[in-house]
């Protein structure tokens, strides 16, 4: 595994928050000769660019302001030049008709039998095409070109940030956060409630690699050495505690019945290292070759995100590992069972239905569905199917029928239309997970007090979580445990304070009570390397969905004195434990 120095992981940050600056200009500067915002087109623009305004101004109704197709426009022009420059320096940008890998010298070199191109136009080019689920070639905001000054202070940029960067397995993960900085500030300085786009924002902190192993270690690790006491992984996994009594009498003989869900999947450190994990243990169990890395990513890995970005950075991260551990560039990767909860539903329900084409049966489902999301940029993975009901509808009846319906939508002239559509799609992908049970749920989930979330956040946490609504974090405590089946494990990185403070007197009884503790890991504060994290203190807990006997303990470790994450780690790897399965005092 190799993790950015702190040099390099500050020169990624002064970087990132300058690309987001003079993206966002540029964008500004591109849409505004658009005419994005403007109720007319002008003179001044050619048949092509007012195809293209027309487009835009669709997302922008979807979107639901100028200023959010904006940004989004700035987003996805810096990251097809930035995830370009990941696989070119990783060996792995490939010539979509030589089938070969080519460096960005070389792509300076194809560039010049094309007026106005650059290297940088054929690396995106070449990178759209091997990720096609990522940088559609038809995604209106890749077609906005950038005025020269904006493009060269974005290449000028890219070309400064240090080779570390793009073979680190964290450089991805850094970037968003670092990418969401400056709006996160802002945000927080503004005091208002936190909805919407801010709630990604404001909770987007990368999850610490330490934090990730020892769960991801103590749960699917420990499941693995419980069928195989002798696993030579065992050597691998460090923070790996045998004292944790565990229970896998419900668990699969094979690894490749295990699902694992991240429902707050961020930029995808779960996902990442348990793609790994999974991909030794099944190498171990059948000395497969690359057919277990697709059959890793399609059987076994699972994501959900408030944030398309993230989707977006996630499904990109789990295509370069799988790259990076042999699976040809060139060959069709499986879809990542990754989907947004966020997704916006800016239309009517009418409208909804309407993509049903006639279909009864498609219609009333269509509608049941745009009532579950209406509120689902802010809901996110706390929505729960299981609470409303089941479909009539199977949901591969459903997506296979509304993607049906889309293909004779993407027939008709009406690019608002077209847009609505896929959101549609995306919704029902990200329902037939939500809808799912798995063996381990594991995450990160957003801190951030209810208090200071929106009125519908407020409610809906109050109905739903009445015990835990104070925090999203707890909640999300009560949502990864119905996210799993029975006997299975679930497990967070999570605010300490409700483990001992009055007020989550409540929460603390219903958790003894009805669920059975595995582990904790009291952090404290620090336990973040990212200032961001200033004041957030943390604790790491295992939970298996089943109820506790008379006999159970669990395992405590308290890393709270240090000052350092390091430190911190350290004591997670190193603690001794004494005979009832608690760290001595």
């Amino acid at each position: 595994m190799s993790l950015l120095v702190s040099d390099d992981r500050r020169a990624l940050e002064r970087a990132v928050l300058e690309a987001r600056g003079v993206a966002e200009r540029a964008a500004h500067t591109a849409l505004g000769y658009l005419a994005v915002d403007a109720r007319e087109p002008g003179t001044h623009l050619s048949c092509d660019e007012r195809a293209l305004r027309v487009n835009l101004r669709a997302l922008h109704r979807r979107l639901g302001s100028y200023e959010a197709v904006v940004r989004a426009c700035a987003y996805q022009q810096w990251h097809r030049m930035f995830f370009s420059r990941f696989l070119a320096d990783c060996g792995l940008l490939i010539h979509p008709d030589a089938g070969v890998a080519v460096s960005l010298t070389e792509c300076e070199e194809l560039a010049q039998d094309e007026p106005g191109a650059d290297r940088w136009t054929i690396a995106a080019r070449y990178a759209s095409a091997m990720l096609p689920g990522i940088f559609p070639q038809d995604d209106p905001l890749l077609k906005v070109r950038l005025m020269p000054e904006g493009r060269r202070r974005l290449e000028t940029v890219l070309e400064s940030l240090p080779d570390a960067v793009f073979t680190s397995d964290d450089g991805l993960g850094w970037s968003y956060q670092f990418w969401q900085a400056a709006r996160k500030k802002a945000v927080n300085e503004a005091e208002r409630k936190i909805a919407g786009d801010d709630l990604c924002a404001v909770t987007q902190l990368f999850t610490e690699h330490y934090m990730v192993q020892f769960l991801l270690q103590n749960t699917l690790g420990a499941w693995w050495l419980s069928l195989h006491p002798e696993s030579p992984l065992r050597a691998k996994w460090a923070y790996l505690h045998p004292e944790v009594r565990h229970d896998f009498s419900g668990w699969p003989s094979t690894a490749a019945e295990i699902t694992l869900l991240d429902p707050c999947c961020g930029s995808g450190h779960f996902l990442v290292e348990a793609f790994h994990m999974l991909l030794d243990i099944r190498r171990e169990e059948s000395g497969g070759g690359t057919d277990v890395i697709a059959s890793v990513l399609r059987d076994n890995l699972f994501g959900l995100e408030l944030d398309a970005r993230c989707v977006q950075i996630v499904t990109f991260a789990l295509a370069l590992e799988a790259w990076k551990a042999g699976y040809s560039p060139t060959a069709q990767l499986p879809l990542p069972n990754l989907a947004c909860t966020g997704l916006p539903v800016a239309t009517t329900r009418d409208a909804w239905a309407a993509l049903a084409n006639g279909d009864t049966n498609l219609a009333g489902e269509l509608e049941r569905l745009h009532e579950i999301f209406s509120n689902a940029t802010e809901l996110g993975s706390l929505i729960d199917p299981g609470r409303m009901g089941n479909l009539l509808v199977h949901p591969d009846e459903l997506l296979a029928a509304l993607g049906r319906a889309l293909q004779r939508e993407k027939n008709v002239a009406d690019p608002v239309a077209r847009v609505f559509g896929e959101a549609a799609l995306g919704c029902v992908r990200a329902f037939d997970i939500l809808q799912r049970t798995f063996h381990l749920t594991i995450t990160n989930p957003p801190f951030l007090l209810t208090s200071k979330a929106s009125d519908v956040l407020q409610r809906f946490c109050r109905a739903a979580h009445p015990e835990a609504r104070k925090d999203l974090a707890t909640c999300f405590v009560e949502r990864c445990g119905s996210f799993t089946k029975p006997g299975g494990l679930y497990a967070l990185v999570n605010p300490q304070n409700w483990l001992f403070l009055g007020g989550d007197r409540k929460l603390r009884e219903k958790m003894l009570n009805g669920q059975q503790w595995l582990a904790v890991a009291r952090l404290g504060e620090n336990g973040f390397e990212s200032p961001q994290a200033a004041g957030a203190f943390t604790a790491l807990l295992v939970f298996a969905n089943r109820r506790p006997t008379a006999e159970h303990v669990f395992l405590g470790i308290d890393a709270s004195a240090p000052k350092k994450p390091a430190e911190k780690a350290a004591i997670l790897r190193e603690a001794v434990v004494g005979e009832e399965g608690q760290q001595p005092a």
